[in-house]
């Protein structure tokens, strides 16, 4: 989130929101830390209007209708909606552009968003995320359960795993934004 937040912020971005999932998960706890941490870090304000959080269960809320409504709570703001956007994961932000298409809005012409996972489908989308090694994680979480199982007695094993960024069509600069407006009016 941080990297991500960092990513938008470099963009020339200044008025950044964070659609996020239910607080009762720890990732999305752990994402607003980062969210929060890159904002206060680039002394911009941290405008509690643009933290939209879900309140889903399901999931966690980390569910592509969860992104629809939560995005719907951004577009009601109209004039007011942030220019860019960190979602905490990547099938939220599935829901989140289904939302500003409805709308009419473009990503990233209107507002920009960074999405979390780098699913497969995030590829497909154009959508800028953070890239989760899962396969590896998944290859861990086993070799570690077996070694568990055959000494049940073992410390517990605490890896960390760095999310990359993968920049894709969803996130613009403020610069570029400018630019095609002036080459339109020209």
């Amino acid at each position: 989130a941080y990297v991500a937040t960092n990513h938008l912020i470099a963009s020339g971005h200044r008025r950044i929101g964070m659609l996020n999932a239910n607080l009762e998960s720890i990732p999305a706890m752990e994402r607003l830390r980062g969210f929060r941490a890159a904002m206060e870090e680039a002394d911009l304000p941290v405008d509690p209007s643009l933290i939209k959080n879900s309140a889903s269960p399901r999931l966690d809320g980390f569910t592509r209708e969860s992104g629809y409504e939560v995005m719907q709570q951004f577009i009601h703001l109209g004039k007011k909606m942030p220019s860019a956007i960190f979602v905490s994961s990547d099938i939220q932000a599935v829901g989140a552009l289904d939302a500003l298409g409805e709308s009419g809005l473009k990503c990233p012409h209107d507002i920009s968003i960074v999405g979390f996972d780098d699913i497969e489908l995030a590829s497909h989308l154009g959508l800028t995320t953070m890239r989760q090694p899962m396969y590896e994680m998944g290859v861990l979480a086993a070799e570690v359960l077996l070694a568990r199982l055959e000494e049940p007695k073992r410390e517990p094993v605490h890896t960390m795993f760095v999310p990359k960024l993968v920049v894709r069509k969803t996130s613009e600069s403020l610069d570029s934004r400018v630019l095609a407006v002036s080459e339109t009016a020209a």
